[in-house]
């Protein structure tokens, strides 16, 4: 005969254990429920106090966004402004460097100006070629070049006399001496005729070298030589031969 699992007093005990944890179990889910629905209906259970003071929360967490996002937006706009400043300020860079480039003779140029021919000239003088090109420079010639040779700060307009033997042809022997006078521009010995470009306001620079007295007025009139001047629409200038600097540095400039 088996003996039962547990006895009377046993049996009681385990049924009153096993109600008490289904009553706790049954408490929970209760509260679950409860809670779940207070959450769901708390707006609707508010008081309008409590409802206003719940509304001026939401209000102000939106102007905080706001405020971020017009922050944000600002920024954005900065970074853009930034960026345009920084294209114009590169073509701001790349226009004064072609200006630089063009004023040392560092490129080739072309433009509209005037060209200017002197032939049937025996004794022009050196400083007759300075003052033409002075002449053009204060009119307001952005370049100017003799023959091949553009003009800088740099080019020296010079001459040297040319003595040369006359030989007799038909003997072989020395009858006499020739000299002529070579004109130096640049270090490179010059041959007439002698055509001086000059890039600018055409009118302007033809107004200036032609005015009565002016540097052209000798050349025609004491030394006999044909002079003319010329509008062009597209003159090219070539590049000047830049000298190399040894002494004259640029300062190191420094940010704080």
């Amino acid at each position: 005969m088996k003996k039962p699992l547990v006895n009377g007093k046993q049996g009681l005990l385990w049924q009153l254990l096993l109600a008490a944890v289904f009553f706790c179990f049954g408490l929970l889910l209760m509260t679950q429920y409860y809670t779940n629905i207070d959450r769901t209906n708390s707006l609707t259970e508010e008081s309008p106090e409590n409802l206003a003071q719940i509304m001026r929360s939401a209000v102000d967490a939106n102007d905080a966004l706001n405020v971020e996002y017009a922050q944000l937006q600002s920024e954005l706009a900065q970074l853009e402004s930034a960026i345009a400043s920084g294209d114009t300020l590169q073509d701001t860079m790349s226009a004064t460097i072609d200006s630089l480039k063009a004023a040392t003779g560092w490129d080739e140029v072309n433009g509209e100006g005037v060209l200017v021919t002197i032939t049937n000239v025996s004794n022009l003088y050196y400083w007759d070629l300075i003052d033409i090109a002075n002449e053009l420079f204060n009119a307001g010639a952005e370049a100017v070049a003799i023959n091949s040779v553009r003009l800088t700060i740099h080019t020296q307009i010079t001459e040297r006399r040319k003595v040369e033997q006359i030989e007799d042809e038909a003997t072989g022997e020395i009858t006499g001496q020739r000299e002529s006078i070579i004109h130096v521009v640049g270090g490179e010995e010059l041959q007439p005729p002698y055509r001086i470009r000059a890039i600018g306001d055409a009118a302007t620079l033809e107004t200036a070298l032609n005015m009565p007295g002016g540097v052209l007025e000798p050349l025609t009139t004491i030394y006999g030589a044909n002079v003319t001047v010329q509008r062009m629409a597209n003159l090219n200038i070539p590049a000047a031969v830049i000298p190399a600097y040894h002494y004259a540095t640029v300062p190191e400039t420094t940010t704080e």
